[in-house]
């Protein structure tokens, strides 16, 4: 049984994680006026790998860098570049609070992609939360109104995402958490690379530069927090404080970019967080296996 002094600390470490991730995107969206989007997604994923290294150094060192099944990483580095291209092009063009509630949508994708990839069961009840969860973002996509191209984007993003974490999952049965993350950002760099190069704008100063760099740093120290939490804490605690990355989302739209809340994203994000904790409790119950891989910034 873990110590109740461990949870907190999983949650405070949770929470800072889904802070840091927050920054992060809003530093995407402000970039993404002057930027290319391919080159802050390279940046993005060239600059984490230097703190990912401690996790490495952590899981074994020289050691942890020789992977199991180095085509599944490739695979998942190659659509994850793609996946963060999209979800950067998604604040570009839309809110940051509307991108950042979709996007979390994910564990809905992975439970339904989680049947015919992974062979799991899904019981009735986590199928309901998935049915449940969806009207959830329908609700947030607003249709009515007439779908948005960041809202769009988001909810793409929020599937491939979910292709994501399966590999992710497969791909953590035989490699280290510390080696999956590295050669991930690596494949995606690689990835982003050839794009970034036809859309490449040198940083116009120093503080520009910084902030590139901060995308992978900070989303580094984001992972490094995340594993963390997941370390000394059961999954089932700290999992649902993911989505207070939601209310940092609504208040640096707020506050950076002038936008505000409405009825439908509220409505919306309050449904698609309880379906989801209530997943993560099921599946918690049903395997006894809390999911460890809601990685998303």
């Amino acid at each position: 049984m873990q110590h109740p002094q461990n949870v907190k600390s999983g949650i405070l470490c949770m929470i800072l994680a889904m802070f840091i991730f927050a920054v992060v995107n809003v530093t995407v969206k402000g970039l993404a006026s002057t930027y290319g989007v391919w080159q802050i997604t390279f940046c993005r994923f060239f600059f984490v790998l230097f703190p990912v290294l401690y996790l490495l150094k952590k899981e074994g060192g020289k050691s942890a860098l020789k992977p199991v099944k180095l085509h599944l990483l490739a695979a998942t580095g190659i659509i994850g570049s793609f996946a963060v291209f999209i979800l950067f092009k998604a604040f570009q063009t839309g809110r940051l609070a509307d991108v950042t509630a979709l996007a979390y949508s994910s564990i809905l994708f992975v439970t339904a992609l989680s049947v015919p990839f992974l062979k799991e069961a899904v019981g009735w009840r986590r199928w309901a939360a998935v049915v449940v969860g969806f009207s959830g973002v329908l609700l947030m996509a607003n249709p009515d109104m007439g779908f948005q191209t960041g809202s769009l984007l988001a909810v793409c993003f929020a599937f491939m995402d979910a292709v994501i974490m399966i590999l992710l999952r497969i791909s953590t049965r035989y490699n280290a958490i510390g080696t999956t993350v590295f050669y991930m950002a690596l494949f995606a760099a690689l990835t982003a690379f050839p794009f970034m190069l036809m859309e490449f704008s040198m940083p116009n100063n120093r503080t520009d530069f910084a902030l590139l760099a901060f995308l992978g740093l900070g989303g580094g120290v984001g992972q490094i927090f995340l594993t963390r939490a997941y370390s000394i804490a059961p999954a089932v605690a700290v999992a649902p404080m993911i989505y207070t990355s939601m209310i940092w989302g609504a208040l640096f739209g707020i506050f950076f970019f002038g936008e505000s809340l409405t009825l439908p994203l509220v409505s919306g994000a309050v449904i698609v967080i309880l379906c989801s904790i209530y997943i993560i409790y099921r599946e918690n119950v049903e395997r006894n296996v809390p999911p460890r891989d809601l990685l998303i910034d």
